[in-house]
C-alpha cells in the first residue's frame, strides 16, 4: 500500500482498473487516511474525508478475499463516490480560470 498515487490529476480509483476489487479499495482507503494527515485541509473537505473513511471501514469485515456481490457492490459504489474527494487541479496556464470563458457564449445577434 506504499504505492499510493501522488500525482494531482490522478487517483488511486482510476490508477488501479483491473486490480482486485480488495486492493483498488484499500490503496483508495490509505490515499483518503494521507490526505486527512494534511492539517491543512479545510474543515470541510477533512468532513468529507472523514465519512467516506468510517462509511468504506464497516464494509472491510469479514473474508476479504471472497467479497460477496452486495458488498462488492457497495465498495464499487464507494470508490466511485469518494475518487475526487481532495482532488486538487491546477488552473489553466496563465494564471485564469480553467473554466472556458463565457464571452463565447454570447446570446446577441
Amino acid at each position: 500500500m506504499t504505492n499510493v498515487i501522488e500525482h494531482a490529476s490522478a487517483n488511486t480509483t482510476d490508477a488501479t482498473v483491473g486490480q482486485s476489487l480488495r486492493t483498488r479499495v484499500e490503496m483508495r482507503k490509505a490515499e483518503i487516511e494521507v490526505a486527512i494527515a494534511n492539517s491543512t485541509l479545510d474543515a470541510r473537505t477533512r468532513r468529507d474525508l472523514e465519512s467516506a473513511l468510517g462509511a468504506v471501514d464497516g464494509l472491510l469485515t469479514g473474508d476479504l478475499d471472497r467479497i460477496p456481490k452486495v458488498v462488492a457492490i457497495e465498495l464499487n459504489t464507494w470508490l466511485e463516490a469518494s475518487k475526487h474527494l481532495d482532488e486538487h487541479h491546477e488552473a489553466a496556464s496563465g494564471g485564469g480560470s480553467a473554466l472556458p470563458s463565457t464571452e463565447s457564449f454570447s446570446t446577441s445577434g
